[in-house]
């Protein structure tokens, strides 16, 4: 029990310190979603072009994992779907989607950051893949279906210009390839990728 407090405490007390700044109007609702939104779309995009890029591609290629995590997710979608589908396709899909798509970058990372190290971010990418190609576009889908506007296309598009999977497909070439930022660009990026997870 010791063991699991030390680890997870430091979490617990920041998102502490975060709902205290929120209650004494230290930050509101602009600030609360501009310091989300960098952390989406810069810091966490460029820790995992990070994790990808420094590794080969058979450290990366986690296929049991992928697998793994994939089924879990499935599985907690269809239950919830399956559990709220009386009270109408929309309120399901929406309910399933907060069911299967767990709390990944906010909270999974820096608790595994804190058990496994630099190599929790490859982890983190595996499940923000399956995440941001099946949970969420299978979520918002039958939301949309449910008026009958589910489009395939702006969702496409969407996924195209997601920074998470732009990320993904950036680190994985980057690690083919073998090739390395200039070392004013890596410094940037390390200074980006330290503001995602805690201190390790």
């Amino acid at each position: 029990m010791p063991n699991v407090l030390s680890i997870t405490a430091p979490i617990f007390l920041l998102i502490g310190l975060g709902y205290a700044a929120v209650r004494l109007s230290w930050l509101g609702q602009s600030e609360t979603r501009a310091l989300g939104a960098f952390v989406l779309r810069f810091a966490l995009p460029v820790l995992i072009f990070k994790a990808l890029s420094s590794r080969p591609l058979a450290e990366i290629a986690d296929a049991r994992l992928l697998a793994a995590y994939a089924a879990a997710s499935a599985l907690c979608f269809a239950a919830t779907f399956a559990w709220f589908a009386r009270v109408g396709r929309s309120v399901a899909a929406c309910r399933a989607l907060g069911g299967a798509a767990s709390n990944s970058g906010f909270v999974g990372l820096p608790i595994a950051s804190l058990l496994v190290g630099p190599k929790a971010a490859i982890a983190l990418a595996l499940c923000f893949l399956v995440e941001n190609v099946m949970t969420i576009p299978l979520g918002l889908l039958l939301a949309e279906s449910a008026s009958g506007e589910a489009r395939w296309l702006p969702l496409a598009s969407r996924l195209a210009r997601n920074p998470l999977l732009i990320a993904m497909g950036l680190g994985v070439a980057a690690s083919l390839d073998g090739l390395a930022p200039p070392a004013p660009l890596a410094r940037a990026l390390d200074l980006l990728a330290a503001a995602a997870p805690p201190p390790r």
